[in-house]
């Protein structure tokens, strides 16, 4: 083999080389932007989801607080209820003494 013909097959190797170092360094950048935009995609997707499950969550929060209120207040309605019932009732005995003591002494001051 000639050194022409050596040197010949080594700039094609050297070219061949570098053609697919080229081609290496193309896909590798190709691959590191995609994996980029998917960390960023990822990153954003995750942000969602977090505001998502704080919107549910203080949605939750906000629904159980205005089911306990209604709660309370019928609760607190019922009790004002009784009271009430309670108070006419014991008005009603505190009458109803007072007409029995009038009745009795009125007989006995006869």
């Amino acid at each position: 083999m000639s050194s022409s013909s050596y040197i010949d097959i080594l700039q094609q190797i050297k070219k061949a080389e570098e053609e697919m170092n080229s081609a290496i360094q193309a896909s590798k950048s190709k691959y590191e932007e995609e994996l980029k935009r998917a960390r960023e995609k990822f990153a954003s997707d995750i942000e969602e989801a977090k505001k998502s499950a704080e919107e549910q969550i203080n949605s939750a929060v906000e629904e159980a607080r205005e089911k306990a209120e209604k709660e309370a207040e019928k609760i607190l309605g019922e009790a004002r209820e009784k009271a009430e019932k309670l108070s006419k009732l014991l008005l009603d005995d505190k009458t109803l003494t007072s007409i029995v003591e009038d009745v009795l002494f009125s007989e006995f001051s006869r």
